[in-house]
């Protein structure tokens, strides 16, 4: 609430959330159309954390949808070498460590410890990223970054 003053009990959307693991950028512009013939209403497409992720790295699109009997759900699609057990499963582990944790409060070794996890899992999922684009064809990230912006 401190950081999101607007956010209530309908903003709650993690009680069903699903995903899909794409193979290309191209795929979600299918996926837009796919769940709007079945009376779901887009609420809000966040691509911008496909290109620029946050801190830890975690790259995806998330859709929040409205389905016909009204409840909010979580729809997120990250490509499907960043969701891979091997780069995921470590990445969330270290993510799980820091979570609830208030960093303000870090002791020096705490932090030191802390700003390691973040690099660990942002160059893990960067490397995975890279592999997904050059599998796609993409020479380089501002290639894959035009052809995202391109495919939205």
């Amino acid at each position: 609430k401190a950081e999101n003053p607007w956010f209530d009990v309908e903003h709650v959307r993690d009680s069903l959330r699903f995903k899909t693991k794409l193979a290309h950028f191209n795929q979600v512009p299918r996926l837009l159309r796919i769940i709007q013939t079945y009376g779901v209403e887009l609420v809000k497409l966040d691509t911008r954390k496909m290109i620029a992720p946050k801190e830890w790295g975690w790259r995806f699109v998330a859709f929040d949808l409205r389905m016909p009997n009204g409840q909010l759900v979580e729809f997120y699609a990250p490509l499907r070498e960043l969701d891979s057990a091997t780069v995921k499963q470590p990445n969330h582990e270290l993510f799980e460590q820091w979570r609830q944790r208030d960093l303000t409060t870090l002791t020096p070794a705490e932090k030191t410890a802390y700003e390691r996890d973040v690099e660990t899992s942002h160059h893990r999922y960067q490397a995975a990223y890279l592999t997904a684009i050059h599998r796609m064809g993409y020479a380089d990230e501002s290639a894959a970054r035009a052809s995202w912006i391109a495919s939205i």
